[in-house]
């Protein structure tokens, strides 16, 4: 549509079997939407990124994943390496501000995404403060 920013771009994403997707070049959160981003043991001996997100956050969310419901939502992150942690598909509406993702990462990695996500979000809460 005219006067639109809502562009398409393909993008690869998973390093071990590459798969090329088309995604909108706009991005609906950002690290001011996220409340903590931690590292989850899975029973079966990996690990999975948690993103508890703000009450906006989490507004914007529930919006999202019910208005594209059966596409996909891709997972930027830019601590050191510029790359996509993944893309998974939004099979349900997510009302709790909560994600969890096995990401296309090893786990030194999501650990040096987690940090600088905590980092972040402590100078995002701290600049809120006045400090």
């Amino acid at each position: 549509p005219q006067g639109s920013n809502n562009k398409v771009q393909e993008v690869e994403v998973y390093r071990a079997y590459p798969e090329k997707i088309y995604i909108g070049t706009r991005e609906f959160l950002d690290e001011r939407d996220f409340e903590e981003v931690n590292i989850i043991d899975t029973p079966d001996g990996g690990f999975m990124i948690e993103f508890i997100l703000t009450a906006e956050g989490s507004g914007i969310l529930q919006n999202i994943t019910g208005r594209y419901r059966g596409r996909r939502m891709v997972i930027f992150a830019n601590f050191g390496d510029p790359r996509y942690l993944g893309a998974p598909k939004i099979d349900r509406l997510i009302t709790d501000g909560n994600i969890r993702i096995t990401p296309d990462a090893s786990r030194e990695e999501a650990e040096r995404f987690a940090l600088g996500m905590k980092n972040t979000i402590r100078q995002i809460k701290r600049k809120a403060q006045g400090l």
